[in-house]
């Protein structure tokens, strides 16, 4: 950041911390924090609160430039330890440090789980105030990183802590024998030593589930319908451009796939539902 201003390269700089600010302070961070802020552990709790406190502190000045009346009064409520730093304007500017670039890819993991949670639910439409079951299966070291960070991921992904089971596995292994090829159970591959299986049963309404699936297999079926009436149309073929033909044809074996595997699901969830 220092050097995109020291170039007058603003609009890339403010970019910078923009994103640093919402999309991993905000989103990650600071959601991630409460678990250890209303937990138990006073000593956890204390840690959370300083980082939370710095890493506030080291953005207000960052963003001092971009906006310096909001961050001078922002920064003026701010808990600090004496010092000569009256004013914002004539604070340090933050240094950088040393990243941990294994912590990073760690966490990355981490992230990566609860994005694959939260897409299923999103996917299945459950209730943001449900909470899933689920069970995961890591090489060692990711494993024994989420069961560090469950309360956070549970928090995260909404899920039943109760129920959140971190298995350790052969990332070179692939398969699972619970519910392996069974369709009532939802398999997440989320990266190499990393997946998650989730009960279906305990995720979904099936009627809510059955009217949602009805409702996309007629949308789709029309739309491959109507498309295939275009393919078949006296003379489309032989006078339409190629490049119109093939893109046509290939729009109906997505739909056509698209449309199979909306009515395996559907299979499934009447199963369940009996």
């Amino acid at each position: 950041m220092s050097t995109g201003l020291d170039n007058f390269a603003f609009g890339d700089t403010g970019r910078q911390i923009y994103e640093f600010l919402w999309d991993e302070f905000a989103a990650w961070y600071l959601e991630a924090s409460k678990a250890r802020l209303y937990g138990d552990d006073a000593v956890a709790a204390a840690a959370a609160r300083a980082t939370l406190v710095y890493v506030v502190d080291s953005s207000l000045r960052l963003l001092h430039p971009f906006m310096p009346f909001v961050t001078e009064a922002l920064w003026q409520r701010f808990p600090r330890d004496g010092g000569s730093e009256h004013a914002l304007i004539l604070a340090q500017w933050p240094r950088g440090g040393t990243v941990d670039a294994d912590a990073v890819a760690r966490f990355a993991r981490c992230q990566a789980l609860v994005r694959a949670v939260r897409n299923a639910r999103a996917e299945y439409d459950v209730a943001p105030s449900k909470r899933v079951p689920i069970s995961v299966f890591a090489d060692s070291v990711t494993a024994a990183d989420i069961r560090e960070e469950v309360a956070a991921l549970a928090l995260l992904a909404k899920i039943d802590v109760d129920q959140f089971v971190v298995h350790v596995e052969d990332s070179n292994v692939a398969g699972d024998s619970q519910g392996e090829g069974d369709d009532e159970f939802l398999h997440l591959n989320i990266d190499q030593g990393l997946r998650a299986v989730i009960p279906l049963r305990d995720m979904i309404d099936f009627e809510k589930e059955r009217l949602r699936l009805e409702k996309q297999i007629g949308r789709v079926q029309k739309n491959l319908d109507e498309l295939r009436r275009r393919l078949n149309a006296p003379g489309f073929a032989e006078k339409a451009p190629a490049d119109i033909v093939s893109a046509a044809k290939k729009n109906a074996g997505n739909l056509d796939s698209q449309l199979h595997s909306l009515n395996q699901r559907l299979e499934a969830v009447l199963r369940m539902a009996r």
